[in-house]
């Protein structure tokens, strides 16, 4: 009996000993793998990948996010509360430098691995003084073209329900996931036209224009997305041009007949964002 006993624990002991080394060798292919992907990507294809806005790209300055502030600044943060309206509203802006992974799209862990590149991370934070809901969004725009939005997410956070909806840019063709607390918009997808500006991206890609008074465009722009809900994904053909005065840079994006963006820089970099008017809501930095 005791002999059946040994026998039987000698091949329980070696079937624990092959699970652990297929265990060990899974996960060292899975590290394999991990650096093979990121070899695969070329540094060619990172400077290349993201081209677009042929039409207007010639309006910015390409470098303007490789700037050493970005390295300097850490985190660059502002705050603006609104000067028109019975109903206070207050956004904070907050925008610092990152290196990401093109493996997964993020904040890479380690920079030992051939696919990183830079990003501006910009965080929003939109609140109304009357209003239990808080509006968010994290975007982030490539530092090697920073008037490209890379990827966004944004939620609605509200008493009852939260709304969340993620962005992805993919040869500029951005693709939407959203999941919505509203009746009749539920979990869905929506695929967005080549070439589309994001409304709650501009206080910081605009800053990147050549801002003098020669510079003027046409783009279509997405309306924010900082809404209750889904929303209803309204696109504008908009018409973006430069007022320059008193060392001020005036951009204004006129959304259509009926509505129009303004917002002033610093005309010296970094360019910072002083007021900006959302339509007939007017803004001014507090701090």
């Amino acid at each position: 009996m005791t002999d059946r006993n040994e026998k039987a624990k000698r091949v329980l002991d070696n079937s624990t000993k092959v699970i652990a080394g297929i265990g060990v060798i899974a996960v060292l292919f899975a590290i394999w793998f991990s650096i093979q992907f990121a070899k695969s990507k070329t540094k060619k294809e990172f400077d290349s990948r993201q081209t677009y806005f042929n039409a207007i790209h010639q309006n910015f300055n390409k470098t303007w996010a490789e700037n050493a502030y970005w390295d300097s600044v850490g985190t660059e943060t502002s705050s603006y509360t609104s000067t028109t309206g019975t109903n206070p509203v207050s956004f904070t802006i907050a925008t610092r430098k990152e290196t990401f992974n093109d493996q997964f799209n993020v904040k890479t862990s380690t920079t030992a691995r051939p696919d990183l590149y830079k990003v501006l991370n910009t965080s929003i934070r939109k609140t109304i003084a009357s209003s239990d809901t808080t509006y968010l969004a994290q975007l982030s725009t490539l530092c090697m073209n920073p008037f490209v939005l890379h990827k966004m997410t944004s939620s609605t956070q509200h008493q009852w329900g939260i709304t969340h909806k993620s962005y992805f840019n993919q040869k500029s063709v951005i693709t939407l996931k959203y999941d919505s607390y509203k009746d009749k918009e539920g979990i869905s997808d929506k695929v967005f036209p080549k070439d589309v500006f994001f409304e709650d991206q501009l206080p910081v890609c605009l800053r990147a224009l050549k801002l003098n008074d020669s510079t003027a465009f046409n783009v279509d722009v997405l309306e924010s997305q900082l809404t209750d809900g889904a929303g209803n994904f309204l696109i504008y053909h908009a018409k973006v041009s430069v007022v320059m005065a008193n060392d001020l840079a005036t951009v204004t994006v006129k959304l259509n007949d009926n509505k129009q963006n303004t917002y002033t820089f610093e005309a010296k970099y970094p360019n910072r964002l002083l007021k900006f008017e959302l339509g007939n809501i007017a803004f001014e930095l507090t701090k």
